[in-house]
C-alpha cells in the first residue's frame, strides 16, 4: 500500500481544506462583503469541481460526462452569483 501522501486523494483533502480556510478568512476579514461572498461562492464552485472528479470519481470517467458536470457546476455559480448580485444591487 503506497503511503498516505501520494494518493490523489489526499492532495484533493488538503486543497479542500486550505480552500476552505481561504473562504473563512474572507467572510471573517474582508470588509467588502459583496466581495468576499462572490470570492466564497467562486472557491465553493471551485471545490464542488474537485470533490465531483476525486472523491466521486468522475475523473477518469468518459469526456462528455466530466464536460456535463463542469457546465453544471459552472451554471449553477452563475446563477447563484447572478441572483445575489441583482438582489444587492437593486
Amino acid at each position: 500500500m503506497p503511503p498516505l501522501t501520494r494518493s490523489p486523494a489526499f492532495h484533493a483533502w488538503i486543497v479542500l481544506v486550505v480552500v476552505t480556510l481561504a473562504s473563512w478568512f474572507l467572510t471573517e476579514e474582508t470588509n467588502a462583503a459583496h466581495i468576499g461572498a462572490t470570492l466564497v461562492v467562486l472557491i465553493a464552485g471551485v471545490k464542488a469541481t474537485l470533490v465531483i472528479s476525486r472523491f466521486m470519481e468522475v475523473g477518469w470517467r468518459p469526456a462528455p460526462l466530466r464536460l456535463i458536470l463542469t457546465v453544471w457546476t459552472i451554471a449553477v455559480v452563475v446563477l447563484i452569483l447572478g441572483g445575489y448580485w441583482a438582489t444587492a444591487l437593486a
